[in-house]
């Protein structure tokens, strides 16, 4: 049986963390589990270093990715920054409460060594029955308290619903909080109630008359808020989700649902589903911002609605298969397209998302397209279509032309590695000059702290010497070794770095990295061959005008060393935006449902979390990336080609049957042609939608007059022309006014 004997007597190497769950608890904490932690080390004797320390403040032990102290701590020890035998907790609840702890803890021991210890059993062996034991009722006790303290929460907000006080989080659009103190309790009791926001009230109320008036959905009302002047420019942008689950709210009309959905944390991930006990309806909650007939009509229309989508999935679902009867907590999200979340609106920085054309073609084929989502409840003016299947080829071959050596010496080291490792180079030199006189001081420091201690040393050693004075030197003798220490450390952890990193960026590594993005290019698994990208796009950059712009970066080959590189850096300024609405903050991405229950799907599938994050390559310099346009070879169709001749005649008043006639296409085309047109000439804006038909009267009279005057009568007119003879009378009306 293989084993790690656990001695505490030994010198062991040793890390603190320390955590604390929300920003209404302790501030200090994290600093008073950290005396703890040594109070105990000291009291039990145990000669160990301290390495470093890390800590998390306010947020919960539910979540592990989120927490930048807890992985920043996992990341060093992954990448040998960081040398240590111990991680010292307070309590074990301390380092987390999710599920998942145990097998970091395992990973810990069985890949890097390391054992998780805690102050409050006296840092007993984790490895032991008795501290097997003490960690499994550690880890009970933890998950069960999160329970006991959600039951109790949610007992109190459903309370204090029933007596028509505010539960708690931010007021419903259209209400504000309003304190009350209620002295007649012992101590004076403050609790908040909903009251009309007048200004958010007036704006409710213009949504519900349109919705009603129109019977428009959330798209169309999103479009018509973003766009109206009688909505106030600080409730701009709304989405459409926002917009529909305003108006569906029942706190319009005073009456307040309680514990529609619950929440969770699976996986670092939070789950909103439906409460399968239903929520709780408290009527005469609040003042009501509308009549109740009024909400009614508007909910009649959504329900038919629902229920339709409802029916159609319901004949969906009638394949003859096997239904499953428990659901997945977190299931993830399975892409059908390899550059999801990579694509970028260059206007206002959001994801653009893949959707489909409308209507097959005459070939019976249906077209991808990426498109920003806000374009169509107007908060973007970016309305540019990338059709995905060019892209996706354009994308692949540019990557294969940066980062793979040509054909002829395929399987040898690529010319941009020679460049990059200069790079990696100038980079350490950069950090250094950032602190030009680092070195000589720390070199200076240590020597002074070197004959501090063995002064000290000496004095100690006089057994005549006072005992506080002895105290004095004893407490200067240990914050002086300690310090002494850390300086060590830096100089340790500095050397690590820039081994890892020529470890990291070799030529071995480059063409084994570069073999496996082969390979997934090479498959038809979306999912995968997104999270693969993810490591070598930053982003793919689509303007308006049609540019396309793709950022990559050359250190995706290299496992770690992005995180090597990374230094803390300001906040990017926010870029400029095409719109009349700020631009977005891109958020993480959800989980990919990722194959990872069996060995060999583990292998393939890697750790994709920090594909995920839009600011993985934060903090990273411009040297290590690399931009370029991409060119879409083939993808213009008519509309867009001949969308200036097309504006042009219908700026001389050509209606649109005039100009599908003349171009021998369909009306449909034709107006496509001017959206395209309209993106780049503003004037045709004010062209009005449909031009006034030419009548004949207008464009014969002249004719119809000489021939008058040449003595034909009015039925000989009308069978010259071929016209009734009321048309023949307008035209000879028309040609005395003119001579008149």
């Amino acid at each position: 049986m293989l084993d790690r004997k656990y001695d505490p007597t030994q010198p062991y190497r040793y890390v603190r963390y320390g955590r604390m769950s929300g920003k209404s608890q302790n501030p200090k904490s994290p600093e008073q589990q950290f005396e703890t932690i040594e109070d105990v080390r000291t009291r039990s004797r145990y000669p160990w270093v301290l390495v470093k320390t890390y800590r998390d403040d306010a947020i919960t032990g539910r979540l592990i990715r989120r927490r930048r102290g807890l992985q920043t701590m996992l990341q060093e020890i992954e990448l040998g920054l960081v040398r240590v035998d111990l991680i010292a907790v307070d309590t074990m609840e301390r380092l987390g409460r999710a599920g998942e702890i145990a097998e970091i803890r395992r990973k810990l021991l069985v890949e890097h060594g390391v054992m998780v210890v805690a102050a409050d059993n006296d840092f007993c062996d984790p490895t032991g029955v008795v501290g097997a034991a003490v960690g499994m009722v550690e880890q009970m006790r933890s998950t069960e308290h999160t329970r006991i303290s959600r039951h109790n929460v949610l007992r109190g907000k459903k309370f204090a619903a029933s007596l028509k006080r505010w539960p708690g989080g931010p007021p419903p659009f259209g209400y504000r909080l309003k304190s009350i103190v209620d002295d007649s309790a012992d101590p004076p009791e403050v609790y908040s109630v909903l009251e009309i926001d007048p200004p958010q009230a007036d704006a409710l109320r213009l949504a519900y008359h349109r919705a009603v008036d129109t019977g428009e959905g959330d798209l169309l009302l999103a479009r018509w808020w973003n766009a109206s002047p009688g909505i106030p420019a600080e409730f701009k942008p709304v989405s459409p989700f926002t917009m529909g689950y305003r108006l569906r709210n029942p706190i319009s009309i005073g009456v307040l649902k309680w514990g529609v959905n619950r929440t969770g944390i699976v996986s670092d991930v939070r789950v909103v589903e439906r409460n399968p006990d239903g929520p709780k309806v408290i009527d005469d909650f609040c003042p009501p911002l509308i009549e109740r007939e009024i909400f009614d009509r508007f909910m009649t229309v959504r329900n038919a609605r629902r229920q339709a989508a409802a029916s159609a999935r319901a004949r969906t679902m009638e394949c003859g298969e096997d239904v499953k009867r428990i659901a997945p907590q977190v299931r993830g999200l399975t892409l059908k397209y390899p550059l999801t979340g990579l694509v970028r609106c260059g206007g206002c920085r959001a994801s653009m998302r893949p959707v489909l054309s409308g209507r097959k073609s005459k070939a019976g084929k249906t077209y991808t397209y990426y498109t920003c989502p806000r374009h169509y409840d107007g908060s973007c003016d970016n309305a540019y279509h990338v059709p995905e299947v060019p892209l996706r080829r354009a994308v692949v071959e540019r990557l294969r032309a940066r980062l793979f050596p040509p054909p002829d010496r395929a399987g040898e080291v690529p010319d941009w590695l020679p460049e990059l490792m200069a790079e990696v180079r100038r980079e350490l030199d950069h950090y250094r000059l950032l602190e030009p006189d680092r070195t000589a001081e720390v070199r200076k420091e240590r020597e002074q702290i070197e004959k501090n201690l063995a002064g000290w040393g000496q004095s100690l050693g006089n057994p005549a010497l006072p005992g506080i004075v002895r105290s004095d030197l004893e407490a200067r003798y240990a914050s002086g070794k300690l310090r002494l220490e850390e300086l060590y450390r830096d100089s340790e952890t500095a050397a690590l770095v820039e081994s890892s990193l020529q470890a990291a960026v070799g030529p071995e590594t480059v063409l084994a990295q570069l073999r496996t993005l082969h390979d997934v290019l090479g498959t038809h698994n979306p999912t995968l061959t997104n999270l693969e990208l993810a490591n070598h796009i930053d982003r793919i950059t689509c303007h308006r005008d049609g540019r396309v712009e793709l950022r990559g970066t050359w250190l995706g080959l290299f496992a770690g060393a992005t995180e090597l590189l990374t230094r803390s850096a300001a906040a990017p300024a926010p870029p400029e935006t095409c719109s009349a609405f700020p631009a977005v903050n891109p958020r993480r991405r959800g989980r990919l449902r990722v194959p990872s229950l069996s060995a060999s799907s583990q292998d393939a599938a890697g750790d994709g979390d920090t594909s995920l994050d839009p600011g993985r390559f934060d903090g990273l310099r411009d040297g290590f990336f690399w931009s370029e346009p991409v060119t879409l070879e083939g993808t213009k169709c008519w509309s867009e080609r001949h969308a200036a001749e097309v504006a042009t005649l219908r700026k001389e008043g050509w209606t649109h049957e005039r100009l599908a006639s003349h171009f021998k296409k369909t009306v449909p085309t034709v107006r496509k042609a001017l959206k395209f047109a309209a993106a780049f000439d503003g004037s045709l804006g004010d062209l009005p939608r449909k031009q006034p038909r030419a009548r004949w009267p207008e464009q014969n009279y002249r004719e119809v007059a000489l021939l008058r005057r040449a003595g034909k009568s009015l039925t000989e007119l009308c069978a010259h022309f071929e016209k009734c003879e009321p048309l023949i009378r307008t035209a000879l009306r028309l040609a005395k006014a003119a001579d008149a």
